[in-house]
């Protein structure tokens, strides 16, 4: 079927990539291997279980302080105590084995907590996580990486392949390969041992992926490692979208880079998307990883003609997300990929025809994207952007940043005004040469965009209302501004009123002066 089509590819891909799943190809001055399935638990702890204190005293003749077994006697007792008293208490029996790492004497019942663990909380993907990541907390206060810590490193892998051994689980993948991200970004991390590291995190996503658990994070950090190998960089956190922030929903521009290996890197994070994507259509964040790969694959600053081939693969996600918040990340991507297109505001009929198809798809839940058009609005000569600005503003509803946007643009490049008209600044005072009387009226396109914008916004924009205000005041125009101040009252809710009266009688105060 399709996922295994899929799987084959990105099998065949990677081997072409350079990046060997499973073979570890040099010492990094610590021994550390990864995937070896051959190697021995730690102490055999895999056999070893709690039994049952009968006799507390029975070590070393009763002496409690005379040597360790008497100690390690009294911290099974105390544990096997608190464990039948507060059987779920996970935390507990993580603390228990936590202290019993700081003193000598409780490295007898170690291994035997972590077993009680594993019996009862085998399925916790932060159980897992939590015995894994001990032995590497327990080197934190040594700064410089060393044996010590590639030993702790090898001893966490046991622990992390014996947890899903024991309870594989989509959730435990999914943490386990999270964990071997973040430890590939730990500081001062040898880049051999980043390299080995993501090497075994390609070996969690593949197995994940085979064993039919791979959830679509996996997908997404599986794409992310094959691409964060090429570029030599330790943080793959930077390739991850996010589609509940739609701000970060494109940062392909910085996948930038064209060599063998970019673009072979490149192909096989394409081909983890895509084996996800088979398994996860309407999953929002690795679609919206796909499309940025795709885009990569255009350059840092493609033309509108280049991006023209990738419409099929967007209006297939698109499609598949239709009626899903993830649908507005989806058509971000591929608006922000139009703006950025090296010809967007020679072509800017282009780029409309995108934000139709966008809003025909969305509707309402377009409104995030028009603040997208009208900051691109603002880069085109003003006589332009009047021409196009009434396809953004047809349809309500229109954040206020756009009109915000729009006014600034009107009122910095429109005649007869300022970039203070906005910001309030004092203008054109009596004094000056020309007075009021040479400038008695706010040009109608302004006024048409203060219109527009109140009749969306006037409820609850003190901001706005003063600004329409202050563009009277500053040619003269009292009484214009006057009615400005009582419709504001009218429409305003009424807990807005105080503050609306207050700043009005500054700006007129201010301009008085």
């Amino acid at each position: 079927d399709g996922d295994d089509v899929a799987a084959g590819s990105m099998a065949d891909g990677e081997e072409a990539g350079g990046e060997d799943d499973g073979e570890d190809d040099g010492e990094d001055g610590g021994g550390l291997e990864v995937g070896d399935e051959d190697e021995d638990e730690d102490g055999g702890a895999a056999g070893l279980a709690l039994a049952p204190m009968t006799d507390v005293e029975g070590a070393e003749g009763g002496e409690l302080g005379g040597g360790s077994a008497a100690t390690s006697a009294v911290a099974r007792y105390v544990y096997e105590s608190a464990v039948a008293a507060m059987p779920e208490d996970v935390e507990l029996r993580l603390g228990c084995l936590r202290a019993c790492g700081e003193v000598e004497a409780g490295a007898p019942i170690q291994a035997a907590i972590e077993t009680s663990l594993r019996d009862s909380f085998g399925d916790s993907a932060a159980v897992a996580v939590a015995l894994a990541s001990l032995p590497l907390d327990r080197c934190a206060a040594e700064p410089e990486w060393g044996s010590a810590h590639a030993a702790a490193l090898r001893a966490a892998l046991q622990s992390l392949d014996a947890s899903l051994a024991a309870a594989p689980s989509a959730r435990l993948r999914d943490a386990c390969v999270a964990w071997v991200e973040a430890v590939t970004q730990r500081e001062g991390l040898p880049p051999a041992t980043v390299v080995r590291m993501r090497k075994k995190g390609l070996q969690l996503c593949k197995a994940a992926h085979a064993a039919g658990e791979a959830s679509p994070s996996v997908y997404q950090r599986w794409a992310a490692l094959h691409f964060a190998a090429a570029l030599s960089a330790a943080d793959i956190s930077g390739l991850l979208p996010d589609a509940s922030e739609p701000d970060a929903a494109l940062a392909w521009r910085q996948l930038g880079g064209s060599d063998g290996a970019h673009d072979g890197a490149l192909q096989l994070a394409l081909s983890a998307c895509e084996a996800g994507a088979i398994r996860h259509p309407q999953d929002a964040s690795l679609a919206c990883m796909r499309l940025r790969l795709l885009l990569a694959r255009c350059g840092e600053r493609p033309t509108l003609s280049d991006l023209a081939h990738l419409r099929d693969p967007l209006h297939e996600v698109a499609s598949a997300l239709r009626g899903t918040p993830g649908a507005l990340c989806v058509w971000r991507v591929w608006i922000e990929a139009a703006i950025a297109a090296s010809d967007s505001t020679s072509q800017p009929q282009v780029v409309l025809a995108v934000w139709r198809r966008a809003e025909a798809a969305l509707r309402a839940e377009s409104a995030p994207l028009k603040v997208l058009l009208a900051e691109w609005l603002c880069r085109l000569n003003l006589s332009r952007a009047r021409e196009l600005r009434p396809a953004l503003l047809r349809s309500p509803p229109t954040p206020l940043r756009v009109y915000e946007a729009l006014l600034a643009h009107e009122s910095a490049e429109g005649p007869l005004y300022g970039k203070s008209v906005l910001q309030g600044a004092s203008a054109d005072r009596a004094g000056e040469s020309g007075g009021v009387s040479a400038r008695c009226c706010v040009a109608a396109e302004l006024v048409a965009l203060f219109e527009r914008a109140v009749s969306e916004h006037g409820d609850d924009s003190v901001d706005l209302w003063l600004h329409y205000a202050r563009c009277h005041l500053r040619q003269g125009a009292f009484a214009k501004a006057s009615a400005v101040h009582d419709r504001a009252l009218r429409v305003l809710k009424e807990q807005l009123h105080s503050d609306f009266v207050t700043r009005y009688q500054e700006a007129l105060r201010g301009d008085a002066e």
